[in-house]
């Protein structure tokens, strides 16, 4: 058999009568027989307060704040390429105007499918899957040989980075009450910071050394790689524990793991 061990100690002031919570499971070989003993019943929500702000909270807040940067990125940069693109192409008026409103079309259909798409399957699948999505469709759409086909990709990203939204989700999951207010919004530096890369970004590669736009989709997309490589190197980032509540332990080991 096996037993966990989740202690809920006295550290945090906030529960000056802090109970001892024993989870002991154990597993047989034709069936499963669980058994909890708690002097006070305990929701996600109160074993998340009870956890407090710490460390663990800090990375995630990085890791979540990094997706808003390229996030902020990719959408900063459409008021860059229409006019870029314009010239290139020729474009007319409604045509300029096409390339950024497929992107915001993109979105709204992302909105409406990642958020159903996480809460079944996790959030942590779900976001590789988009920086993946997103990451791709941008360095294509970088070498796009004719208009429509960078209206395509464009559109792709926008689908994608409408489930980027979800990292602040991911976030939000392990923070408790009396902090999510102020963290928040501490967290929206991140989405100013990446708008204010990428115009620096134009400034150096379209202003300074006179590169094209394909130039600028290519540098811009580089952060999305990055990205990914947070997935397998930062082994902090967890499965949310709200996806975990079919199980009754699950969670509350969950959270006594990541929060410690």
């Amino acid at each position: 058999p096996g037993y966990i061990h989740a202690m809920n100690s006295a550290v945090d002031a906030d529960l000056p009568q802090a109970q001892t919570i024993e989870l002991q499971q154990v597993v047989g070989d034709d069936s499963q027989h669980v058994k909890s003993t708690t002097s006070e019943v305990f929701t996600v929500d109160e074993a998340i307060e009870a956890c407090g702000y710490g460390w663990f909270q800090f990375k995630v807040c990085m890791f979540s704040g990094f997706i808003w940067v390229v996030d902020a990125m990719e959408i900063m940069v459409l008021s860059i390429l229409a006019p870029l693109a314009r010239c290139d192409y020729g474009l007319k008026p409604w045509e300029e105007s096409l390339l950024t409103s497929v992107v915001f079309v993109g979105m709204i259909l992302g909105f409406l499918v990642w958020g159903m798409v996480m809460d079944r399957h996790g959030r942590k699948k779900v976001l590789f899957v988009i920086c993946v999505l997103v990451a791709v469709s941008a360095l294509i759409s970088a070498f796009a040989p004719n208009y429509a086909f960078l209206v395509v990709f464009r559109s792709i990203v926008g689908f994608g980075t409408a489930g980027a939204f979800q990292g602040v989700t991911y976030f939000v999951e392990f923070l408790p009450v009396k902090r999510r207010g102020y963290v928040l919004m501490l967290s929206s530096f991140f989405w100013t910071f990446g708008t204010m890369v990428e115009v620096l970004l134009a400034l150096l590669l379209v202003g300074h050394y006179q590169l094209d736009w394909h130039w600028l989709l290519g540098f811009t997309a580089v952060p999305l790689f990055i990205d990914l490589l947070a997935f397998p190197v930062c082994k902090f980032i967890k499965v949310s524990c709200c996806v975990l509540c079919g199980d009754l332990l699950k969670p509350f080991v969950h959270i006594a793991i990541v929060c410690t």
